[in-house]
């Protein structure tokens, strides 16, 4: 499930007054974590500001399938897009937070955004390189499908989102005598 964790540690300029509230709330060392597994609102009351990390993850993308041609095999839904960083100086309000969903079969995922920060989500696996759908781009790429028993050649895999993910995995396959398979999606920290 895409979730994403928001956590508060006292900023040089600590503001005894500043106080958090939204997801669910567990205090680990220094930090207190907010964890969101589902949409909501993380609000901040009281005076002053503190420094908030964040670590936003949108939604994966669905695997390939193609319900016309069963030998075809679908490549793997690409990992929904992350970004880490820190909002310095936040202060009083009501802050938006969006948890996208994961995607259906050959579906994209849904992005994630918290303040100004939005994560794409995820890209569809490909279902096949002849009368299937090639994979979709997304926070990680959707990795590449093959065709029947009788397919040879390359299928490559969807890019990622610079900076949130990999590209999706390719395939190939020469001669017909050789096994076939699909390649999977990408990952926040590799290609597929």
């Amino acid at each position: 499930m895409p979730s994403f964790t928001l956590g508060v540690v006292a900023s040089a300029y600590d503001a005894p007054s500043w106080a958090a509230s939204g997801g669910t709330v567990e205090t680990v060392g220094a930090y207190t974590v907010h964890t969101f597994s589902s949409s909501g609102t993380f609000s901040v009351t009281g005076g002053g500001t503190k420094d908030v990390e964040y670590l936003v993850v949108a939604g994966g993308g669905g695997g390939g399938f193609n319900s016309t041609y069963s030998a075809y095999i679908g490549g793997g839904g690409g990992g929904g897009g992350v970004l880490t960083g820190t909002l310095t100086n936040t202060g009083v309000g009501t802050y938006s937070v969006v948890v996208g969903a994961g995607g259906s079969p050959n579906g994209q995922g849904n992005s994630s955004t918290f303040h100004s920060i939005t994560t794409t989500g995820g890209g569809a696996g490909g279902t096949g390189s002849v009368s299937g759908n090639p994979p979709t781009s997304g926070g990680s790429g959707g990795g590449a499908g093959t065709g029947s028993t009788s397919w040879t050649g390359t299928s490559s895999g969807a890019a990622g989102t610079a900076g949130q993910g990999f590209a999706g995995g390719s395939v190939s396959r020469s001669s017909t005598t050789y096994p076939y398979g699909a390649a999977g999606g990408g990952g926040s920290s590799e290609v597929g």
